[in-house]
């Protein structure tokens, strides 16, 4: 989750810092103000851990950013990317302790018994480590295994996101929809280098997300809520209620594709 390259500019580096620490201060804020509801520390704790996914899924996105789109000075912000995730998992943490009260050994037993705490714990921890590990002494320091260690980036966010399946209560709209993104971002990886810019490529990937994400949703209400997968489905094609977050993924893979056919484009000689 880090690298030796800097940002073109250090104001887009001050201004991409101010960016990751506003949703912190406004939740601070809200807080302080009593404007998160009814259930505050419940509503940051929502808060928290979904941050903490984004930020992630920005980490991965910084690849795709620099192949397809051309942009050398997004690899500079990957850095700052996954620090914030490991402290936004790490808020999401303390406020579910505050949430118990501080009481340490009823809290212990819980990340112990309970299976979406122990998965969440140990995503952070993976995220902790990354983020400890992500500076330019500990990549000389650590040499090849620099690489290996920070592939635990995969699995800490998968199971980020089973820990926010088996949270979720009746509306899974978000996760599924970080689902379908994480996707897209592991395929796009699995793809041979030479095959990742091509048009028609990048457009089955992002098809192929969105149905990834309408299967999670279907099978999820069905193995918790026993709901028929196809009324699911059904659901998500129909825009009655706006678009669904399946189509949103699909949506924003053919964007991506769309983009960087136009970069092409803009590059080959007149």
């Amino acid at each position: 989750m880090a690298t030796r390259a800097r940002p073109a500019t250090d104001w887009l580096w001050w201004v991409a810092l101010g960016l990751l620490i506003a949703p912190g201060l406004s939740l601070v804020l809200r807080l302080a103000g009593g404007g998160l509801g009814a259930r505050p520390l419940h509503s940051a704790l929502r808060a928290t851990g979904d941050w903490a996914l984004w930020l992630v899924l920005l980490t991965l996105a910084v690849s795709p950013a620099r192949v397809l789109l051309r942009w050398p000075w997004v690899v500079g912000l990957r850095r700052a990317l996954g620090v914030a995730a490991a402290a936004y998992a790490t808020l999401h943490l303390l406020l579910y302790c505050q949430d118990e009260n501080w009481h340490l050994g009823f809290i212990a037993s819980e990340i112990t018994l309970r299976f979406y705490l122990s998965i969440g714990t140990l995503a952070l921890l993976m995220l902790l480590a990354l983020a400890a590990t992500s500076t330019n002494a500990s990549q000389r320091r650590l040499g090849r295994n620099w690489k290996r260690l920070h592939a635990l980036v995969f699995p800490a966010l998968l199971l980020s996101l089973w820990h926010d399946f088996l949270e979720a209560k009746a509306d899974i709209s978000a996760v599924v929809l970080l689902a379908g993104f994480s996707c897209w971002l592991l395929a796009w990886r699995l793809l041979p280098a030479g095959r990742r810019e091509r048009t028609v490529v990048l457009v089955t990937l992002g098809v192929l997300s969105g149905l990834a994400a309408a299967l999670s949703e279907a099978g999820w209400y069905w193995i918790a809520v026993g709901v028929p997968p196809q009324r699911v489905l059904a659901t998500d094609l129909s825009f009655a209620f706006g678009p669904r977050p399946a189509a949103v993924v699909a949506l924003a893979g053919l964007a991506a594709a769309l983009a960087a056919a136009v970069r092409r484009l803009l590059r080959r000689p007149g």
